[in-house]
């Protein structure tokens, strides 16, 4: 929840390149490093990072599902018991 949360906000994401890779939303955001090469990591924290733009986030957590209208028609399903 967290990885899809930060890139709903446009923050980079630096994780494990033993994370599995559903959680990228395609936004440019994932960075997979080796756990045991902080040099990598360093790096990587150092580069400039280019951020989606507000419209471009939108569209891509509302298509992925995770946009609060269809989050909250999951919810209800569940609790209802409905489809």
């Amino acid at each position: 929840v967290a990885l899809i949360e930060a890139q709903a906000a446009g923050v980079p994401v630096l994780v494990s390149d033993q994370v599995d890779r559903e959680s990228d939303l395609g936004l440019g955001l994932f960075s997979w490093l080796p756990i045991d090469d902080p040099n990598t990591w360093q790096e990587e924290l150092a580069k400039p990072r280019t951020r989606p733009s507000e419209d471009a986030i939108r569209k891509t957590i509302t298509e992925a599902g995770y946009d609060v209208a269809t989050s909250a028609q999951t919810m209800l399903a569940l609790y209802t018991g409905s489809k």
